[in-house]
């Protein structure tokens, strides 16, 4: 049998970031570009609480939310509904239980949401504190964010 290649989970991830930003820049292919950075947002996600024992940034922007919630009801006082909310974008797109799931829904456009799960990716670099690839910086200097 041979030898095992191993690859770093963190480099794949940066890889697949900056393949989204490439997808949302070059090509305008922006559900691919969701797609890459809402894994790689994931990827990284994991190494933040497994490595540094704190919460990654969907984590933290769902604590965030339910401390929020005690102030303010608006409705979502469930961790899993919380949960199920922020990742209506990424979910949407990947998950067809029947015939009624045959069209993504997304609260904003496309191009907004793509951004967004590329700046998510971002945040947990930061929380990391690993180097952002010059092309993702470059791409968000570049961009006025959405809103």
């Amino acid at each position: 049998m041979s030898e095992m290649h191993e690859y770093s989970k963190v480099k794949i991830a940066l890889e697949y970031l900056e393949a989204a930003v490439d997808e949302y820049d070059l090509h305008s292919r922006y559900f691919t570009s969701m797609n890459l950075a809402c894994v790689s947002e994931e990827l990284l996600g994991k190494f933040v609480r497994v490595l540094t024992g704190k919460p990654d940034r969907h984590s933290e922007s769902v604590d965030n939310l339910l401390k929020i919630q005690e102030k303010i009801d608006f409705g979502f006082n469930d961790r899993k509904k919380l949960q199920k909310l922020l990742l209506n974008g990424k979910n949407t797109i990947k998950h067809m239980d029947n015939a009624a799931d045959s069209m993504a829904k997304l609260y904003y456009p496309i191009e907004v949401e793509a951004f967004w799960a590329i700046e998510c990716a971002v945040e947990n670099i930061k929380l990391l504190d690993i180097p952002i690839p010059d092309e993702v910086q470059a791409f968000l200097d570049s961009y006025e964010r959405p809103v």
